[in-house]
């Protein structure tokens, strides 16, 4: 046997084995010298042929990513299959994390081809500016209430997870932690802020009586306390005046310490006693009998 391929390589077997694509003629020759010549096409698939695009991450450490192939060629159907975790075998993989990524694309033949993909993210959010913060109980201060400067602000009440709360609950005595959002990207990591809440104590006081006659005034008042504020209800917002005279009722004292006012008030009972005028007349005593004063008579 002699078999020569267009590619000039020669077999003397009766099999050519890994050839290429391409003619080739083999020549079968007895032992009387009679000969034949048959000649033989090889073929071959086209080659797969792949063309990547892309998704970025919207946003940093999220995984919104996505990776596409377009093939074309080969032998049959055609079979993706991803370096993802875990393995993703369709034309795009998706929720992906920044990082290069691999797809192998493999024929009826077992022929394959692979292709890079490399999916980027913006920059990481800071978070936004915040400092410990302190506020009077009396106040009712709300999460809307705490300062902070930045852009898109959502407080929590968990450093990590959670959810963001409500801006018009009332915050109490612990730490909070503040993110901002910029173009849609909430910051990775959130400021941690201390709120403190002061809750000052209620003043002390006893109820009280007074005189009609003294003309008690507010100031006359006793309670003890620091920067002592009066009032006529449990709920005015306005302060009595110092000079205000006093009458028969209930009124309302508060302390106020490190400028913050108890939230409670002291309730303080206010008696004043009118008392009735003697009854007496006129008398007449002696020259001679040495009247004094403890000889006049009146009722009382």
């Amino acid at each position: 046997y002699s078999c020569v391929g267009n590619d000039g390589l020669s077999s003397i077997t009766n099999q050519a084995t890994n050839l290429i694509a391409g003619t080739y003629e083999v020549s079968v020759t007895d032992a009387n010298g009679c000969s034949l010549v048959q000649t033989f096409v090889i073929t071959e698939p086209t080659a797969i042929i792949a063309t990547t695009s892309k998704i970025d991450v919207a946003c940093n450490s999220g995984k919104t990513g996505e990776a596409s192939v377009i093939a074309t060629g080969g032998e049959g159907t055609l079979t993706f299959e991803w370096n993802t975790n875990p393995v993703q075998t369709t034309a795009t993989a998706v929720g992906l994390i920044a990082g290069t990524y691999t797809v192998t694309i493999t024929d009826e033949n077992g022929c394959f081809v692979t292709e890079t993909v490399t999916i980027n993210e913006p920059a990481a959010i800071d978070p936004p500016v915040a400092s410990d913060q302190y506020y009077c109980g009396a106040a009712n201060t709300k999460i809307q209430d705490l300062v902070v400067t930045g852009t898109g602000v959502q407080w929590y009440d968990v450093a990590v997870g959670g959810t963001p709360l409500n801006p018009t609950t009332i915050v109490t005595t612990g730490t909070y932690y503040a993110s901002q959002t910029i173009n849609g990207c909430e910051s990775n990591t959130r400021k941690a802020v201390q709120v403190i809440i002061t809750i000052t104590p209620e003043p002390t006081a006893n109820s009280q009586t007074f005189c009609m006659t003294a003309n008690a005034t507010v100031s006359d008042l006793v309670a003890v306390g620091t920067n002592l504020k009066w009032y006529s209800t449990r709920t005015s917002t306005i302060q009595l005046n110092p000079t205000d005279l006093l009458t028969t009722g209930t009124y309302f004292v508060t302390q106020t310490l490190n400028g913050c006012e108890s939230l409670v008030r002291t309730v303080v009972e206010v008696t004043i006693l009118n008392t009735p005028t003697p009854i007496a007349v006129d008398q007449v005593f002696c020259f001679t009998s040495n009247a004094t004063v403890a000889n006049i008579v009146a009722s009382g």
